[in-house]
């Protein structure tokens, strides 16, 4: 509730896009992944180009990897390579990337 109410609350706030992530986390465990990718999309928009932006960019791939909706997270695993080449998730993404493209 803390997270969504500084989200909601204070949008201009640099830890907006902090709490929007924490929140897409949250739902993400619970395997609601539709409401997650809507947190961690939101997320990456406020974040820009930051450790947020690609742990957001990922993870929304992978939201969209578990809703089996693969030609979205091939496109969500090519935006973060192609915004975070040398980004600490540029391997995994790569990965799913191919993961991706198996299950499609």
């Amino acid at each position: 509730a803390t997270f969504e109410r500084l989200a909601k609350d204070h949008p201009e706030s640099s830890h907006a896009a902090e709490a929007l992530f924490h929140i897409g986390e949250s739902q993400y465990v619970a395997k609601d992944y539709k409401a997650a990718s809507k947190s961690f999309y939101d997320a990456m928009n406020k974040a820009g180009k930051s450790d947020i932006g690609e742990k957001s960019s990922y993870q929304l791939a992978l939201s969209y990897y578990q809703l089996e909706q693969f030609d979205k997270a091939q496109q969500g695993f090519e935006y973060q390579l192609g915004t975070y080449p040398q980004g600490d998730l540029a391997p995994d993404a790569q990965f799913m990337l191919a993961e991706s493209w198996f299950k499609q």
